[in-house]
C-alpha cells in the first residue's frame, strides 16, 4: 500500500500542461500535458494495485483528452490493460476535470 501511496502522490507532482486547458473562456497555451507521463502513470497505478489485491475499475479525465491520451506511445498498454476510462461526462464534471484526473480503485476478483 505505500507503493500505492506514493504514486497518488506522484499524480499530484506531474505537471498537466495542455494546449486545450481553458482559463477564463480563453486558450492558455502556456500548459501542455505530457500524456507519455499520463499513461506511464495509470500503468504503474494498475501495476502495484494488482500486487496489493486491488484494480482501477474507472478513470475519470476531460473526454477531450482521452483521444491525445490514447495516442501516446503507450497506447496499446492501456488498451491491453483492461483499464475503463468513462466515456461519457456531464457537462460540468467534464468542465472540472481539464486539470487533474480521478483513478477509482476496486477489490481484484
Amino acid at each position: 500500500m505505500a507503493k500505492l501511496f506514493f504514486l497518488a502522490e506522484l499524480c499530484k507532482n506531474i505537471i498537466l500542461k495542455s494546449r486545450s486547458m481553458l482559463k477564463i473562456g480563453k486558450e492558455d497555451t502556456s500548459y501542455s500535458i505530457d500524456f507519455n507521463l499520463m499513461a506511464q502513470h495509470l500503468l504503474e497505478l494498475n501495476t502495484q494495485a494488482k500486487k496489493n489485491g486491488l484494480k482501477i475499475e474507472k478513470v475519470i479525465l476531460k473526454i477531450a483528452l482521452k483521444d491525445d491520451l490514447f495516442a501516446s506511445e503507450y497506447r496499446k498498454k492501456l488498451k491491453a490493460s483492461g483499464i475503463y476510462f468513462a466515456a461519457n461526462l456531464s457537462e460540468l464534471i467534464d468542465s472540472l476535470h481539464d486539470d487533474h484526473y480521478h483513478v477509482d480503485f476496486g477489490i481484484l476478483k
